[in-house]
């Protein structure tokens, strides 16, 4: 039992290794790549395009903090991961008091 790369090999002459991707985009890309390829060979290629449409948001995921590999940390995880492990903390100790209290009402019964 091997694993199965999910999605098509990208065919490409810069890289040495195949890219991977969707089935159902593989040939969107194939055509984008041609009409680029024949813009270019006519000189007529588009202006160069921005690295990001919006200051604020570059800034804002410059600002993201990051894990291991560049992808941005997913602040809800941990946040649920907090808040699951509070409830319990308190719901034991609320364990602990009505124990007490069955305790102090069976004591007061015996007197």
């Amino acid at each position: 039992m091997g694993i199965q790369q999910a999605g098509v090999p990208l065919p490409s002459d810069a890289v040495e290794e195949p890219v991977f991707v969707n089935a159902k985009q593989y040939h969107g890309i194939l055509r984008r790549r041609q009409s680029r390829a024949k813009a270019e060979s006519e000189n007529k290629l588009a202006k160069s395009r921005k690295p990001y449409l919006h200051e604020s948001r570059h800034l804002h995921a410059l600002r993201r903090a990051r894990g291991s590999g560049g992808r941005f940390l997913n602040s809800k995880k941990n946040e649920n991961k907090q808040n699951e492990a509070a409830p319990s903390d308190k719901s034991q100790s609320n364990i602990n008091l009505n124990s007490d209290k069955n305790e102090l009402a069976s004591t007061e019964g015996n007197c």
